[in-house]
């Protein structure tokens, strides 16, 4: 069984979180029902909500009407911690847009921001991304369990089996809320993308089970 001591530090090695990633779709049952018609409006609503992310730059209302997108597209309940954020939110995620560089600290602080705002890492990782999808790669529980995944197996206990997957998985969306590894698995997820030559979107959704498009060897 997985020793949840062996989740304490996490390899950003994209490479293997893609092998692991094939392998974790593979092992899943397909849901045949109704697959084709939700990835297709995945797809299409992706680019929708990219389109007008990055149209023009952003007010509060602008601000409040993505985040909505995004948590309707993730799909959550949006909600808003602290409105009084809003006004220096606003102003990273205008420099993001025009693909201005943040410093070390300023991407620190725009992450923390957001979570502040949103209660949510993963929520404003999404945001980022569809403000600049090539900058900014989306993060969450289902990706993390690429880095590190359960190797566990039911055995002859089954039950401890269902709380070894449940403390698993609490383990993943705690960690997938941590503004310093969103930075560490972001910078990783960039680097190899430009390395490959190829779009960031397209590493992400390899992770996520979904290739469309071959990396270069």
């Amino acid at each position: 069984m997985q020793d949840k001591k062996s989740y304490n530090k996490i390899i950003w090695d994209v490479e293997q979180a893609l092998l692991n990633a094939s392998v974790n779709s593979k092992a899943s049952a397909p849901d045949k029902a109704g697959s084709s018609s939700r990835q297709k409006n995945y797809k299409l609503s992706y680019l929708a909500i990219r389109q007008f992310a990055e149209c023009e730059d952003y007010d509060t209302g602008r601000l409040r009407l993505l985040l909505n997108m995004v948590y309707g597209w993730m799909p959550r309940i949006a909600r808003i911690n602290d409105a009084s954020l809003e006004t220096e939110i606003i102003k990273g995620l205008n420099l993001v847009r025009h693909r201005r560089p943040l410093s070390a600290a300023q991407l620190v602080h725009l992450i923390n921001l957001g979570k502040a705002y949103m209660g949510s890492v993963v929520g404003f990782s999404k945001m980022l991304h569809f403000v600049s999808d090539d900058t900014f790669a989306i993060f969450d529980s289902r990706v993390l369990s690429a880095f590190i995944p359960f190797s566990g197996s039911e055995g002859d206990d089954p039950l401890q089996y269902k709380k070894d997957i449940a403390n698993y998985r609490a383990y993943l969306q705690s960690n997938a809320n941590s503004v310093e590894n969103y930075i560490a698995y972001n910078t990783a997820m960039v680097e190899y993308a430009k390395a490959k030559n190829v779009s960031l979107r397209s590493v992400e959704e390899r992770l996520f089970g979904s290739i469309t498009e071959e990396l270069a060897d």
